[in-house]
């Protein structure tokens, strides 16, 4: 919408420049054979060609005028179409940023696409058995399932940091572990939770689960109400120590 006023302002300055520069010229060609009937009249007189030439001493002026504003104008429309072409990379941008993040929705379409994924995998890749890679799917599924419900609580103030931290616990640890224990090859093709449609390998897929986790976790590890629970030192809370110390609590 920003874009289409910008364009329409632009227009309106262009059409502007224009009658200007069309009427000064008009005075000019008027000034020009007023002057030149001066000139050629047999007749005239010393006074009269005095005023030729200070017509022509105005035409002169009112071309400097001309060239004033024709630049003037000129820099307004190249200064519009630069901010139309901003505003519109800029809301482009946006829509990419949104079309890499999937709504809870698409939930089931994303397990379609994993299950596809599972039945089209080159048989040669040794991942041990294909459960596995169904059961690391699942849970990268899972993982994101959780870091979007994460998102909108802090996008409406509820307060859930357990929730954050045993999502830093899923991904960190139990993840890395079974890719450690059953020796799953990293260029294993898999369809990224946070790009849907897109193959990309288990390494990508884990640093963007990994990234992801890290931003939650720096938008709230300040919070007042989050340190508490941070620092706590019970069993279910045993996975703190997983968590970088930037995303603990602060005593």
């Amino acid at each position: 919408m920003k874009s289409i006023i910008y364009i329409l302002v632009g227009i309106f300055f262009i059409i502007g420049a224009v009658k200007i520069l069309a009427i000064t010229n008009n005075e000019i060609e008027t000034l020009y054979h007023e002057d030149r009937a001066y000139h050629h009249d047999s007749n005239y007189k010393m006074g009269d060609a005095l005023r030729y030439g200070d017509g022509e001493y105005e035409r002169k002026e009112q071309k400097n005028e001309i060239i004033k504003i024709s630049l003037i104008y000129g820099g307004l429309i190249i200064a519009l179409l630069f901010i139309t072409t901003a505003i519109k990379t800029k809301e482009q941008d946006e829509e990419l940023d949104s079309s890499n993040y999937m709504n809870k929705s698409d939930a089931k379409e994303f397990e379609n696409k994993v299950n596809k994924t599972n039945q089209n995998m080159n048989k040669g890749i040794n991942l041990g058995a294909g459960i596995q890679y169904q059961k690391l799917a699942e849970s990268a599924n899972g993982c994101y399932m959780l870091l979007q419900d994460i998102k909108t609580a802090i996008n409406i103030g509820d307060d859930k940091p357990d929730h954050l931290l045993y999502t830093c616990y899923l991904v960190r640890n139990e993840i890395l572990d079974r890719i450690d224990k059953y020796k799953w090859d990293l260029n294993t093709p898999l369809v990224v939770p946070m790009m849907p449609g897109e193959n990309k390998t288990l390494q990508v897929a884990l640093n963007i689960l990994n990234q992801n986790i890290n931003t939650c976790a720096e938008r709230i590890s300040y919070e007042e109400e989050c340190q508490e629970i941070l620092n706590r030192k019970d069993f279910y809370y045993e996975f703190e120590q997983r968590i970088p110390p930037h995303a603990r609590g602060h005593k």
